[in-house]
């Protein structure tokens, strides 16, 4: 069945061979393997960084992975206390989400500046 596309002269596909890897244009190799880690029940059960945490939000967004973004979010929070609150709300708006923090932000994120 696959021997069939190659002798009808159709071009191959990406991601049928190493040499034709899938590139998903705007995401790194280590946010891809972040995903994969949750996705097939890998995740670590250690910290995640705040660059990673910050990546994988960014995929999610990308992506539209609610699911796998509420996990990013539950691993902000039950970790947030290892991060300086002001990357904390960074990431919060940067991503617009007051999920993060464990009680409710009484303002929309997304009317704030973001930092540069």
């Amino acid at each position: 069945m696959f021997s069939a596309t190659e002798s009808a002269g159709l071009q191959e596909i990406d991601g049928k061979s190493d040499e034709r890897p899938i590139c998903l244009s705007g995401t790194t190799q280590e946010m891809f393997e972040l995903f994969l880690e949750y996705t097939f029940g890998r995740a670590r059960a250690g910290q995640y960084t705040i660059e990673e945490l910050s990546n994988f939000l960014h995929f999610c967004d990308m992506y539209q992975c609610s699911h796998t973004r509420k996990f990013v979010i539950s691993r902000i929070h039950s970790t947030r206390y290892h991060f300086h609150p002001a990357q904390l709300i960074n990431l919060a708006i940067q991503y617009n989400t007051g999920a993060i923090f464990p009680f409710r932000l009484q303002i929309d994120l997304s009317t704030l500046p973001l930092p540069n």
